[in-house]
């Protein structure tokens, strides 16, 4: 994302706990000639200085990362002090209401499938395991089958803060934020309704 909106013209920062992800990111950047200053930065201790006009967070690192109810408060005020009113900020998630209702838990839903030229394929499923009222985990099952029939398994487990759309709006009142905008994809023509994955809201600070 941050690649893209510096080659649109933009001017931008990335922010990872990761430094080897940031410096993937200033690879990516080099390689379409484009400019991005990267930062160090830990979600849950959000401390950066800056006046932008808007900021991103995307796949839904918010409930990956910030499990207690005074992180995320933390966070969201971080971000405002990053932005310059009426600066924006576009974050995804996946509201539990939604997520209960298309993705059972206990039940696999295909997520990939892929065939390569040497025959082997790669199958992707996923599962919602609820483990508290806070908490869930998505399931990533991937089975790879080679061509001489032997197949290979592997589990990779995402830990999710279980977020309801009443509980962001309260989030979203304690921290300045409006909501101006929501859609059920990456699609401004995808409005965001009972049968959408994902929310994605795009707050306008007050």
């Amino acid at each position: 994302h941050i690649v893209n909106l510096a080659a649109m013209g933009y001017e931008c920062d990335a922010a990872d706990i990761d430094p080897d992800m940031l410096l993937l990111t200033e690879q990516a950047a080099a390689d379409r000639t484009v400019s991005i200053r990267t930062h160090t930065a830990d979600m849950r201790q959000f401390q950066l200085q800056g006046n932008f006009d808007a900021a991103l967070n995307m796949f839904y690192a918010f409930q990956n990362v910030l499990f207690d109810d005074m992180e995320q408060t933390a966070f969201f005020r971080g971000v405002s002090d990053l932005l310059a009113a009426p600066g924006l900020f576009v974050i995804d998630l996946l509201p539990e209401e939604n997520n209960l209702h298309l993705f059972p838990p206990g039940t696999h839903f295909p997520v990939h499938h892929s065939e390569q030229d040497n025959g082997t394929t790669l199958t992707v499923t996923s599962t919602n395991r609820v483990l508290s009222d806070k908490v869930k985990e998505i399931v990533f099952h991937y089975a790879t089958t080679q061509q001489d029939g032997t197949s290979e398994t592997r589990e990779i487990v995402s830990p999710i803060r279980r977020v309801y759309l009443e509980q962001f709006h309260e989030l979203l009142a304690n921290t300045g934020f409006t909501l101006v905008g929501q859609y059920g994809d990456f699609d401004i023509d995808h409005p965001f309704d009972a049968e959408s994955s994902k929310l994605i809201a795009v707050l306008q600070k007050a």
